[in-house]
């Protein structure tokens, strides 16, 4: 059986919205006066396990039985693929206007397998049967700004405020009739700090910020850490660890559904990027991650990729 919805939403879309973070923002840097970049991006997840709320690894479900001599399981694969553009511009050296737009199209499958025992014959009989839910839809219009500190040295120092708003204004995420899958999204507001150090060879950054969020959800820590090389000429190789640290504890709340937006999620992911510079312009990137661990959150590495146009308006102004 196969049921197609159309309809926004906004999870958090783990893995992948993380990867496409990191190919996207310069973190722990503004953007010069009358610079910045434009990004198209693409990433690709795909999970047959998620973590539960004690962290440990679910990969099947055990239905409840029809009757004595039928057992019933529920296995699920989760596909998810986001096409995104993201910009940076610099208003001033100090202050980075920022703007992310991911486009998201993801597939659950659910498959049902039905065993059947018939003692008398001495035999087992197996039969399943799939049941798949689509979404294709934008998760949010993400607006933001970054505020660097007029310090004096290497270190930079910057302030962050973004939000991130969702295509439905439903108050609620499980009461919605309209959605059999997922919800039509959660306001959310972040706040926090950016830190960025050259170092010899290349450089180290973090970012740490709180985010509000609407509805049932829960409020979260932000974490980023990343360290990078720039040794060879137009390239750059950069590790990270990206974390989220839900603020009410994920064994007490809500139990993750592979239908629903999670109310409270958790989970640390780690990869490394490869940066290209083809010109003085143009460039594109490689992202890979995967999860360390999570709390009701779906397990599943992730590949993406992204180019990208760097721009000057004044010196473009005066060709």
């Amino acid at each position: 059986m196969r049921s197609v919805l159309n309809f926004p939403l906004l999870c958090t879309l783990t893995v992948v919205l993380l990867a496409g973070s990191q190919i996207a923002e310069a973190t722990g840097w503004p953007q010069k006066a009358d610079n910045g970049f434009v990004k198209v991006y693409y990433s690709s997840a795909t999970a047959s396990s998620y973590f539960g709320g004690d962290g440990t690894v679910i990969t099947q479900h055990r239905l409840e039985d029809p009757n004595d001599s039928t057992r019933q399981y529920m296995r699920f694969d989760y596909d998810i693929q986001v096409f995104g553009v993201y910009g940076e511009f610099g208003l001033s050296d100090n202050l980075t206007l920022v703007a992310d737009f991911p486009l998201v199209a993801l597939s659950l499958t659910e498959t049902t397998e039905t065993l059947r025992s018939y003692p008398s014959q001495g035999v087992t009989l197996s039969s399943t049967s799939d049941t798949t839910l689509d979404i294709a839809a934008f998760a949010y219009y993400g607006l933001g700004v970054r505020y660097a500190l007029p310090l004096q040295g290497d270190l930079n120092v910057l302030g962050l405020l973004d939000v991130r708003i969702p295509p439905g204004f439903h108050n609620g995420l499980y009461d919605d009739p309209e959605f059999e899958y997922l919800s039509d999204g959660v306001f959310a507001m972040r706040i926090g700090a950016e830190l960025g150090l050259p170092v010899s060879g290349g450089w180290l950054a973090t970012r740490i910020a709180y985010a509000l969020n609407a509805e049932e959800r829960s409020d979260e820590l932000h974490v980023c850490l990343e360290g990078g090389l720039n040794t060879v000429e137009n390239a750059q190789i950069k590790l990270f660890v990206d974390g989220i640290l839900a603020l009410e504890d994920p064994e007490t709340s809500r139990p993750f559904n592979v239908r629903e937006t999670p109310s409270v999620e958790q989970y640390i992911v780690t990869g490394g990027s490869f940066i290209f510079n083809f010109s003085e312009a143009l460039f594109a990137d490689f992202t890979i991650s995967a999860p360390l661990a999570g709390a009701n959150t779906w397990n599943g590495a992730a590949v993406s990729f992204g180019i990208g146009l760097k721009f000057d308006v004044d010196a473009d102004a005066g060709e």
